[in-house]
């Protein structure tokens, strides 16, 4: 949980300093060493608050929720890199009930638009989630209404 509430300070820097909006999860070129990862670099310590004490072998130890960080389709409540613009804070109507960042392991980043929404288990059969009013929670459900910015 510590790495996830220290990801949701980088977090909040970056929406900060860039107006109120959040980071794409991914970025021209389109390949994955262009990624909410690499932006948030300048503001963590240490490179390893990326990576969850218990990932085991996962490439990746969170994902980032690209349902709409990524490439999204606004007409479903998902925003991205097709978008004219960036999600930003306004767009959120209830962050915290909004999945930003969750314990995943098999790509940079998940969501519901690449039916990747089940993250990974690897704390008492459940999950760390950061919200995006940056609170942490352990879960072991995510709700699909969790995964978008759509209101209930």
């Amino acid at each position: 949980m510590s790495n996830l509430k220290q990801l949701g300070a980088a977090l909040t820097m970056y929406t900060e300093d860039y107006d109120g909006t959040y980071p794409r999860g991914q970025f021209w070129p389109f390949d994955s060493s262009h990624t909410w990862i690499m932006v948030l670099d300048p503001y963590v310590k240490n490179t390893q608050v990326f990576r969850c004490p218990s990932a085991g072998n996962d490439p990746y130890s969170y994902g980032y929720n690209i349902a709409f960080w990524g490439a999204g389709n606004p007409v479903n409540g998902m925003h991205g890199i097709n978008d004219a613009r960036p999600v930003s804070e306004a767009d959120v109507p209830t962050p915290a009930e909004t999945i930003w960042v969750v314990d995943f392991g098999r790509y940079w980043g998940c969501g519901e638009e690449f039916g990747i929404d089940d993250p990974a288990r690897r704390h008492n059969d459940g999950f760390n989630v950061l919200f995006v009013d940056t609170h942490v929670k352990w879960l072991n459900d995510a709700p699909q209404r969790l995964w978008t910015i759509n209101e209930d």
